[in-house]
């Protein structure tokens, strides 16, 4: 350690030479106060001095008061060296700051003793002033009139000003006039309270650098409790209040958020919902947190598809997907949900987060949409269709008025009547088709060959394509069976044959083909999204034309609802979105390819099934069919539909009882002495329809059961609430076989052919 001797005696300044560089200090010499001083407030100083009172210039109690004045962090451990040996004189020495007092003559071993002890004490000095020095906060002190004491680094920097300049000046002499006033004003709040003060406050560095700052102001006291001074600690808080205010800003995001957001931990244990999770799903936040998201669960999806999502998330992948939950009050809604893993700074997921967005009313106008363009697709049917029902009852009338008349032959009256039937079907058959593909509700899925349902649709697609485009149709020689809806899947085609028509201005070739195909892995690369159960045996159907074309962009887009290419009035861009939804319902894929110029090919994959379902055909001749003998009453408003149903049902064996309307159904079973097994009765009739006159009949004559006609679908008369069991409901127009299995089915007897 460096020490410094000030001393004019020459043989005094020996002995502490001699002394001190055998103890292994560093000594320097000085006869002369004023020198000591000098060298005490150098930069490299010694932190040790030993000090005679009496030298010229300045005595070494002047210099040992100027030093100690200095406050600086590191001061100077000094040893008064004196003959003088008087109290007061000792008093006088502390007074001026000095830290030891030694008199002459010393003796060595004491001057070597007290010389360790102030080393000890300069170097905990000092290493409590480098931890000071090395804290990035502001550290001020300050004596009670408000002189500085001392300070650390990040202070002088902040004053912008060398510390030997600060310390034992007051703020006016460091700051400019606004702080030095703010410094005042804490110095008289300190000593009114006596207690420590926090606030915030932005300083500006001399660079012009703002910082928001957290200070807290600590008074500290004397040996009686007096306040002697105060420090004040200043925290730079930029960075923390920076991300306060966006961490306030997200939350303030994710709180209004109009989507439902949910955070869960890696256990699915629901941590946080925001107010529209609230307001979705009804529960509040004391009631969901805590939980899992299993009470959303309606029971639509199967567990795999929750298993699914659990492997995406393990997996850090983030899982798109629509859902159908239920609330807390049992509702149901739709939601597109969002679900994503949330990971700290080193990468590891720790929460997951869901967002959900309630598309319900979404779904519900898209379901109008996709009616409305149905029957968009219905209405330019309109004018075919018309042609070919008259068509048809051309054949009928003509064939009919050439039997009535008898002046044919009975091979020719035969062939007028079987032009007749076979006429008859067909209009039946088309009617079918138009009930089925414009209906809203969703169809059962039965076995079909697709084979068959292309060729079905022969007839139709003439109405919608015009003459100047070519339809070809080339089907497998072996039956492609699947499970499918067949008024969707006639949707389908009908649908994707009308957006290759819009694709061919100008006329062209539309070609529909089915196969057999075989899917694998490396054919992933055909389908937006791919899954490993996409593998296996489907039946493709392909439609290409040899439109237009597109361009790679627009394939990407086409699936989506609302997208199209078509001007204003010409699409609703629904078309392809709806056949998408119905494959993918179907469990089935669909792909395309195009070039522009050069036409486009969709393909659409449904799954296989490998063995067909036989279902026995039932004879039409009456004595094969089941009758009996109880007693039917019709109730039909169209005369000739009542008069031929009256004889199909006498030629099965039964006793029947007619009637024009519903009131005239009620008459009669009032006057009846006898009783009635069955009401076979019209839904629709003018006055009294069926519904009405069938919950009459059942207040009045509660053993007698009910069979339902009508000319609409089972599901249009479900869906208006005419009736809620289809078993109880023969559709329009029926044949006698349909007729005799279905009073029998609805009396529960056993056949009886």
């Amino acid at each position: 350690m460096k020490v410094l001797i000030a001393e004019d005696d020459p043989v005094s300044r020996t002995v502490l030479r001699r002394v001190l560089e055998r103890l292994g200090h560093e000594v320097e010499i000085t006869c002369d106060g004023a020198e000591a001083l000098e060298r005490l407030t150098a930069p490299d100083a010694a932190r040790l001095a030993i000090m005679d009172w009496m030298m010229p210039e300045l005595d070494g109690l002047d210099v040992c008061r100027r030093v100690k004045n200095l406050g600086s962090m590191n001061p100077v451990y000094v040893i008064v060296l004196t003959a003088r040996r008087e109290k007061e004189d000792l008093l006088q020495a502390f007074e001026a700051g000095a830290d030891d007092f030694i008199s002459k003559p010393f003796d060595q071993d004491e001057l070597a003793a007290r010389l360790q002890v102030g080393q000890r004490i300069i170097e905990q000095q000092s290493l409590l002033s480098s931890l000071i020095d090395s804290i990035p906060d502001l550290i001020y002190f300050s004596d009670g009139s408000g002189r500085c004491l001392g300070c650390n680094r990040a202070f002088a920097r902040y004053v912008g000003r060398n510390r030997t300049e600060i310390v034992g000046s007051r703020p006016p002499d460091f700051f400019d006039r606004a702080r030095a006033e703010e410094y005042r004003e804490l110095r008289e709040r300190i000593e009114r309270d006596e207690a420590p003060s926090r606030y915030s406050k932005w300083v500006t560095y001399p660079d012009g650098e703002s910082r928001l700052m957290d200070c807290v102001t600590t008074p500290f006291h004397g040996p009686h409790e007096e306040m002697i001074g105060w420090i004040e600690v200043s925290r730079d808080i930029t960075e923390r209040h920076r991300i306060d205010r966006e961490h306030r800003r997200l939350a303030a995001v994710v709180e209004q958020a109009a989507e439902a957001i949910m955070i869960t931990d890696l256990d699915g244990n629901i941590q946080y919902v925001n107010p529209a999770f609230q307001q979705l799903t009804g529960y509040a936040t004391e009631d969901a947190v805590g939980c899992t998201p299993n009470i959303l669960k309606s029971g639509t999806h199967e567990d795999a598809y929750y298993r699914k999502i659990w492997t995406a998330l393990e997996k850090g992948e983030i899982w798109n997907g629509r859902f159908t939950n239920r609330g807390k009050n049992g509702h149901f809604f739709e939601a597109e949900s969002v679900i994503f893993p949330i990971r700290n700074r080193e990468g590891e997921i720790t929460n997951y987060a869901s967002i959900m967005k309630d598309v319900t009313q979404e779904l519900h106008l898209e379901a109008q949409l996709r009616q409305a363009q149905k029957m968009n697709a219905v209405g330019q049917l309109a004018g075919g269709v018309a042609h070919d029902f008259n068509n048809l009852l051309m054949v009928i009338r003509n064939s009919a008025q050439f039997a009535l008349e008898g002046k044919e032959s009975p091979e020719e009256v035969e062939e007028d009547l079987t032009a007749v039937i076979d006429a008859a079907k067909q209009a039946a058959t088309l009617t079918r088709q138009l009930l089925a593909f414009s209906r809203k509700q969703v169809l059962s899925p039965r076995q079909l060959d697709l084979n068959e349902v292309v060729l079905g649709l022969e007839n139709m697609l003439q109405r919608v394509i015009p003459e100047n485009i070519r339809i070809r149709y080339n089907v497998a020689e072996d039956p492609c069976l699947c499970r499918v809806d067949h008024g969707q899947i006639e949707q389908v085609i009908v649908n994707m044959a009308v957006n290759a028509r819009d694709a061919m201005p100008g006329g062209g070739t539309l070609i529909i083909e089915t196969r057999h195909a075989q899917l694998s892995r490396q054919d992933a690369e055909e389908f937006i999204e791919w899954e490993e159960e996409c593998t296996g045996r489907y039946v493709l159907l392909m439609i290409s034309d040899s439109g237009v074309g597109m361009d790679r962009d627009t394939m990407h887009h086409i699936f989506e609802p609302f997208f199209t290419t078509k001007g204003v009035g010409k699409g609703t861009g629904l078309g392809l979105s709806t056949a998408y939804g119905i494959i993918k319902q179907h469990g089935g894929h669909i792909s395309v390819y195009s070039e522009p110029g050069s036409g486009t090919t969709f393909k659409v994959y449904l799954p296989e099934v490998r063995e067909k379902t036989e279902t026995a055909g039932r004879q039409e001749q009456s004595g094969d069919l089941p009758g009996g003998g109880e007693t039917i009453l019709i109730a039909e408003d169209e005369p000739a539909v009542l008069h031929l149903a009256t004889r199909m049902l006498r030629l099965l064996g039964y006793e029947v009882l007619e009637a024009r309307s519903g009131e005239e159904a009620l008459e009669v079973l009032d006057r009846y002495k006898g009783h009635v097994d069955l009401l076979f009765a019209d839904v629709v009739m003018p006055g009294m329809d069926g519904t009405e006159l069938a919950g009459k009949v059942s207040e009045r004559y509660p053993d007698i059961r009910v069979l339902f006609a009508s000319g609409y679908s089972e599901f249009h008369v479900k869906d208006q609430g005419m009736i809620h069991d289809e078993n109880d409901l023969i559709q329009k127009p029926f044949v006698l076989a349909d007729l005799a299995h279905k009073i029998r089915k609805v009396l529960g007897a056993p056949d009886s052919g």
